[in-house]
């Protein structure tokens, strides 16, 4: 009797193409399931692939008999109640490499698109006007670039941030210190001593108890003045209220922001009313390159982890 797997949230079709492959494997492929909808079937399958628009929840785990893994086609896995996946042994296993380049470059092109004032050029341009002596702008070079993390995403953008000719500061202390040496990257002490010296500073954490709130008012009232703040890792990490209130007391030059604590953003949210707030809807891994990157490992895990019962890629069953 084959393996079911059920996979939602529009995965790239060369992640599919592998499942298809395997005559083991029974594949149904859906768009974006109503919860009520979703409850009533997950019992019949043994796996799951989905992104961020499908929550797996506990109550839909404990109705899920059969399951024996979730395969998550991205990165996180706050839209997963993981405590219960293990609870119950149910393998969970993303695909933390796939939009690492994808992410970086989203970085660079934000932070340029702030330091050059290209938005408002091109409105500028737009509404008849020639703004050219309003719109003087800055440069990355010998700016000072702090980075919270200094994982896959925190060290790709580092290796840029050097192509640029930035000096690179981060803070990460669940890296070893052949990381820094190996990428030039000067280690800091603490949060509080990044925070201070960067230029601009951006987030690539997990959202966990830890760093759910790491950038308050109180950090960002350790920012250096006229700093760029950029969250383009998980919405929760730097508290949008104190955000707001920092860039509307001219504490900071500007900030961008992609990711949110609750997405959609509300249309009424009080991020949309401040100018130098550069806001994306969560346009992090939105590339063909990176969803086929993400589909690809993760539905490869969940086709290892059926057949051969691999969990090396699992990050909470072994």
């Amino acid at each position: 009797m084959p393996f079911r797997v059920l996979v939602t949230d529009e995965i790239d079709p060369e992640g599919l193409a592998l499942l298809a492959a395997e005559p083991r494997l029974d594949i149904d492929e859906e768009p974006t399931l109503p919860r009520d909808e979703l409850l009533a079937r997950i019992g019949s399958y043994d796996a799951i692939i989905g992104r961020s628009a499908t929550r797996i929840s506990p109550e839909l785990l404990r109705a899920a008999s059969r399951l024996k893994v979730v395969g998550r086609a991205g990165v996180g896995v706050d839209n997963i109640a993981m405590d219960v996946a293990t609870e119950l042994g149910i393998a969970v296993v993303n695909a933390p490499a796939g939009n690492t380049v994808a992410v970086a470059e989203l970085f660079f092109g934000v932070v340029i698109g702030i330091l050059r004032q290209l938005a408002r050029a091109d409105a500028s341009m737009r509404s008849g006007r020639w703004d050219r002596s309003a719109l003087m702008g800055t440069e990355l070079h010998g700016k000072t670039l702090g980075i919270v993390g200094l994982g896959r995403i925190g060290s790709a953008i580092a290796n840029r941030a050097a192509a640029f000719g930035m000096a690179l500061v981060a803070y990460d202390p669940y890296v070893p210190e052949s990381r820094f040496q190996s990428l030039r990257v000067e280690r800091a002490a603490d949060l509080e001593t990044l925070l201070g010296a960067a230029d601009v500073m951006t987030v690539h954490t997990p959202l966990t108890d830890e760093t759910r709130g790491m950038i308050g008012r109180r950090e960002l009232a350790l920012v250096s003045p006229g700093a760029i703040v950029v969250n383009m890792a998980r919405g929760g990490i730097v508290d949008e209220q104190a955000l707001v209130d920092a860039l509307q007391a001219g504490r900071l030059r500007a900030a961008a922001v992609d990711a949110f604590a609750r997405e959609p953003l509300a249309a009424d949210s009080p991020l949309r009313r401040v100018e130098n707030l550069y806001l994306t809807p969560h346009l992090g891994a939105s590339t063909t390159e990176a969803q086929r990157n993400v589909a690809v490992d993760a539905c490869a895990a969940v086709r290892d982890a059926l057949l051969d019962g691999e969990l090396s890629r699992s990050i909470n069953v072994g």
